[in-house]
């Protein structure tokens, strides 16, 4: 995924539950540009899962273990869960 063009931030990406079926790994490295935030992660999981993009108004994001918004800006060697929606419970 790295094209060697001004890239300096590498982000782990880990895929849980059915995120992780659909794109047929647990986890992957994506290079991205300094103050990139969590929008712009979203926007290039769908370019490179495309097969994710019915999904996107769902996604969740855990930043190193804590949910973030869209706004929050990434860090270099952040990891950064996407975490299916969770349903059920008692009745």
């Amino acid at each position: 995924m790295y094209n060697g063009k001004g890239y300096n931030l590498q982000i782990k990406i880990k895929f849980f539950a059915f995120y992780k079926e659909k794109t047929k790994t647990k986890n992957t490295i994506i290079e991205m540009q300094q103050n990139a935030t969590i929008q712009d992660l979203s926007e290039l999981i769908i370019k490179n899962y495309p097969n994710l993009s019915k999904f996107k108004n769902k996604f969740i994001f855990a930043v190193n273990y804590e949910y973030q918004d869209y706004k929050y800006i990434l860090n270099d060697c952040d990891e950064v869960a996407l975490i299916p929606p969770v349903s059920g419970g008692s009745k």
